[in-house]
């Protein structure tokens, strides 16, 4: 690889190069769960996900929320919304419905994705719950009844 200034290559860019210099090698392995796929099958994965953020409508700009826990698609998402220009932001998944609901808002998330449980939790419910607690805004959209934004 040509030495380049790190400002001139993007994430998505990197990705691609390194799947082409190393199609066959290890990619994401997680062994606790026998999951493990080779940069080819990683950046397949990667650019599936990316034409269904921007099939969903995420655009450039736009901030996509992940509530999970380090979990092998966790991975193919932070690289899937850096291919398509939307900026990742990581949700603790430790916190409470009030402080999830405060750091979407503070951040102007648009979207959220999120895994079903986490070790006693059970975060799907608990952001339903949240959910129904909200006020519709306009279509696909809601805010926390208590929130003042």
């Amino acid at each position: 690889m040509i030495a380049e200034s790190l400002h001139a290559v993007t994430l998505g860019q990197i990705l691609d190069r390194t799947v082409a210099a190393f199609p066959d090698n290890e990619a994401v392995v997680y062994v606790d769960r026998d999951f493990r796929l080779t940069y080819r099958e990683f950046g397949d994965l990667v650019d599936r996900l990316a034409r269904g953020l921007m099939a969903m409508g995420i655009q450039k700009g736009e901030k996509v929320a992940v509530w999970a826990t380090n979990v092998p698609y966790w991975v193919a998402l932070q690289f899937a919304t850096a291919k398509i220009g939307a900026v990742l932001l990581t949700i603790n998944t430790n916190y409470r419905i009030s402080e999830l609901a405060y750091v979407l808002a503070q951040s102007e998330t648009e979207n959220l994705f999120l895994i079903d449980g986490y070790q006693t939790s059970t975060t799907s419910r608990r952001f339903t719950s949240w959910c129904l607690s909200c006020e519709p805004r306009s279509e696909g959209t809601l805010r926390p009844r208590s929130s003042r934004t």
